[in-house]
């Protein structure tokens, strides 16, 4: 707030800072020192494993950082493959879900194997090698001066720890990137890039003479279990140079989990609060809409739904809405009754679950119909959800087509 009310002369005299610290190259001793405030996530609270660590930066050197940020990404953009989706503009991880789902689609549709690795890289930020770092940004060709800056902002950083009002000493840091800094994530797609690059790609998927690797954290998509093992392990070999650890418990080989599964896994676990007398039904509402909700319709643009489907999610969706408006009381029985469909929909007042996952749908279709022909050719809708899109535009519409998605306000 004080910068942002410190008017003219404030900005005057922080560009003459960055401006001397670009051409000298050397760093306020302040700007090197980062405070680690660790949050509780959940579990064992005596367990340092469950606490996720917000590092608080110098608020100047938060805007050396985002004007060295501008000046590195178009280099990083034409460097990192349409793969990576973590942290880039324009992208999201829904199109990599959307990919997916589509090679699932045709893999059954065509009766063909398909093995899936998901893959989780443990406390990144804190363990990549800076060295073989600043080797890669070399590699790939980034201009001297950027990586000296890069490079300053890195070494000799600083650390301390702030739990319970309490403040340790302070203690250097050696590896790794500083969390918090806006530099930070593009850092680590270029050091992800260049391990990919050492992967052998031969095994994997391939969609229009194109193989499938998918990272957001990374995914690995192959046609046998030997062709998946292999790839696997070239992973952990150029993941470890990288300085990158795999993290065991996180990495699976297996099917896609249904979502029905983590929306009832959370409405258990806030069960108490859809019945409690404290909250009023709006807020309840508002729980359910903005918490609950977005777990079970998580990347649902992608979905392409059968009739079972949609009776389960209309099913799930009317069990919430029956624990936040509770039983009717029957009159002429002086008892206690649920609820009909029709009454809890009249209570609710918002679009159903299943409305919902069409209007999303339907948006996603026209960003798909509205991009580059380059990248339309690798995630084009397919058959089945095409088919569903278009059940979806006569429902609404018996004269549209899809040119309309061409219109971004119609």
């Amino acid at each position: 707030e004080l910068f942002k009310n410190s008017g003219e002369p404030l900005k005057n005299e922080i560009w003459k800072l960055i401006n001397l610290i670009w051409e000298k190259e050397i760093l306020p001793e302040e700007w090197n020192l980062s405070m680690l405030c660790p949050v509780f996530k959940k579990g064992d609270a005596l367990d340092t494993k469950n606490y996720r660590g917000i590092s608080l930066l110098d608020t100047c050197y938060k805007v050396l950082s985002i004007i060295l940020l501008e000046r590195i990404t178009p280099y990083a953009e034409e460097i990192l493959g349409r793969y990576q989706c973590g942290f880039r503009k324009g992208r999201s991880t829904t199109d990599q879900l959307f990919i997916l789902r589509q090679v699932m689609e045709k893999h059954y549709e065509f009766d063909k194997d398909l093995y899936m690795v998901f893959v989780d890289y443990k406390q990144t930020y804190y363990s990549i090698n800076r060295e073989e770092l600043w080797n890669t940004l070399i590699y790939f060709g980034i201009p001297k001066k950027y990586i000296n800056m890069v490079k300053l902002c890195n070494n000799k950083t600083e650390c301390k720890v702030k739990f319970l009002g309490e403040l340790s000493s302070t203690f250097e840091v050696k590896s790794g990137l500083r969390q918090g800094d806006a530099l930070s994530p593009t850092l680590f797609n270029l050091g992800l890039e260049k391990v990919i690059r050492e992967i052998n790609h031969s095994h994997l998927v391939e969609v229009v003479n194109k193989e499938i690797i998918l990272a957001y954290a990374d995914d690995i998509l192959g046609n046998t279990r030997q062709d998946i093992t292999q790839t696997m392990s070239n992973l952990v070999t150029a993941s470890k140079r990288m300085g990158f650890c795999i993290n065991e418990e996180k990495t699976k080989f297996l099917e896609i989990v249904e979502r029905l599964a983590s929306g009832n896994r959370c409405y258990h676990s806030i069960q108490k609060l859809l019945k409690s007398k404290l909250l009023s039904r709006r807020s309840k509402t508002l729980l359910y809409i903005s918490y609950l909700r977005p777990i079970v319709t998580y990347a649902c643009e992608t979905w392409s739904t059968t009739k079972g489907d949609n009776i389960k999610l209309a099913i799930f969706e009317r069990k919430i809405l029956r624990k936040i408006f509770g039983l009717v009381y029957n009159l002429d029985l002086g008892t206690f009754e649920r609820r009909k469909n029709e009454n809890l929909y009249q209570l609710y007042g918002k679009p159903t679950i299943l409305t919902f996952i069409i209007t999303k749908r339907m948006e996603w279709f026209g960003n798909i119909w509205r991009v580059e022909d380059d990248i339309l050719k690798l995630s084009r809708p397919r058959t089945r959800w095409k088919d569903a899109v278009k059940r979806n535009i006569q429902l609404v519409d018996a004269n549209a087509s899809v040119e309309l998605a061409l219109n971004r306000e119609r």
